[in-house]
């Protein structure tokens, strides 16, 4: 795979900054109308017209975080997902434990997200089961159990959820809409369990598989296609909520991590590099978020922290101690 070109001209340039937080572990990401939440060992803040990133100690029962989701409208809850297996929800400040119908209370919960019609919270668990909560309690609203297994789940900031199950006959992914799912086929061999990353924009969806790379696809009536200049992508977010939008992808090139932009055409330009610090691995990138408020990539990374990668033109954002 050839490594896509950085922009030469300084009115194109991307600027990379890594912001300081107590803990360089951060390993799940998510941003909404002008908000970005951040977790891992805390949970990090940057609300609607800031620059200043509050940190959130967690319970003993609250760490580490796997997945967040901040809902893009009000009452801008935010779901997270932790290793000791349960999803809690920040409402205000007080935090509200949502339980999966069935009792297995150590399964964790790999993916959150919130969609819309109706709204509700999404959720994953990596047995497969996916359920949807809704109400001031967030309480069971529904469960899949047609659609179960699922392998992966994300919602755009419109609320539009996309879904993707690897097992059975035939890979698919597609959108739930109401209790509407309209799939595509996800021309993938899947043997054995993969680390899934799902990126969703309207109609458009994009699946990336452990580090082999991501599948994309801009409407019902268009085939999933190997998206080339992310051939090694893991983590994926697009550009917008547009089935044009643009797609990221931290992308692998030997000891560097990359980060990509794809247009709808199919262009790509490196828009950023990063190395981890004293190893000859490149920096893990665990998630990727688009903040259309500030123009800015958000990178996850549980190896050197939160990365913000600001387009050109963006108005100017430091890297608050």
């Amino acid at each position: 795979m050839a490594r896509p070109p950085l922009p030469t001209d300084p009115r194109d340039t991307w600027s990379p900054t890594f912001w300081k937080t107590p803990s360089q572990y951060v390993a799940a990401l998510s941003s909404g109308c002008g908000r970005v939440v951040a977790g891992g060992e805390q949970l990090y803040l940057l609300r609607a017209g800031n620059q200043n990133l509050a940190v959130r100690e967690l319970g003993a029962d609250m760490r580490p975080i796997l997945a967040v989701a901040v809902e893009p409208r009000p009452p801008w809850r935010i779901a997270v997902a932790h290793e000791l297996g349960g999803v809690h929800i920040l409402v205000g400040d007080a935090w509200i434990k949502i339980r999966r119908a069935t009792p297995a209370e150590t399964t964790l919960a790999t993916h959150v997200a919130w969609g819309t019609n109706p709204t509700a919270l999404c959720v994953r668990w990596e047995d497969g089961e996916f359920a949807r909560f809704s109400g001031n309690r967030l309480q069971t609203l529904d469960s899949f159990e047609s659609l179960d297994p699922i392998d992966g789940l994300a919602a755009d900031d419109r609320g539009v959820v996309a879904l993707v199950r690897l097992e059975g006959p035939t890979p698919i992914a597609g959108t739930l809409r109401g209790n509407k799912f309209d799939f595509r086929v996800l021309p993938v061999e899947c043997d054995e369990p993969r680390d899934v990353h799902v990126a969703v924009a309207g109609d458009a969806i994009a699946v990336a598989l452990d580090d082999s790379g991501a599948w994309l696809s801009r409407s019902q009536d268009e085939a999933f296609a190997a998206c080339a200049p992310l051939a090694t992508a893991r983590a994926i977010a697009f550009e917008g909520t547009s089935s044009d939008a643009a797609l990221f992808g931290a992308v692998t090139f030997s000891s560097t991590r990359s980060f990509v932009r794809v247009d709808a055409s199919g262009a790509a330009v490196r828009v950023a590099d990063i190395e981890a610090e004293g190893s000859d691995e490149p920096a893990n990138v665990s998630a990727l978020a688009w903040d259309a408020s500030r123009k800015t990539l958000w990178a996850a990374s549980t190896s050197v922290g939160l990365i913000a990668i600001k387009a050109p033109g963006a108005k100017g954002m430091g890297a608050p101690s």
